[in-house]
């Protein structure tokens, strides 16, 4: 809640946790990123939080654990398609 305040809490400079799309065609890696959102992800993001490898269906998932559930603390939003995996990775 903090962050969203302190940028004006606007829907365009509001944070959102998402992935970007790493890797050569059919072997996709995707990153865990912090960016503001309504920005491409080309656009460069705020902070890396980890990766998903689809490969690797049991360690395929590497977080900074630390870190994302402090930014989960603060209420920053999560995409849903990141909230389905991160389900996943702390319900084994």
């Amino acid at each position: 809640m903090f962050l969203r305040t302190k940028l004006g809490g606007n829907k365009k400079n509001t944070l959102i946790i998402r992935f970007q799309r790493h890797g050569q065609k059919k072997t996709p890696i995707y990153n865990i990123i912090l960016i503001k959102q309504g920005l491409g992800v080309k656009n460069g993001f705020i902070e890396k939080l980890g990766y998903y490898n689809p490969k690797f269906k049991e360690q395929g998932l590497v977080l900074n654990s630390l870190r994302l559930s402090y930014l989960l603390w603060l209420g920053i939003p999560v995409h849903m398609t990141v909230k389905k995996y991160l389900i996943k990775f702390w319900n084994k």
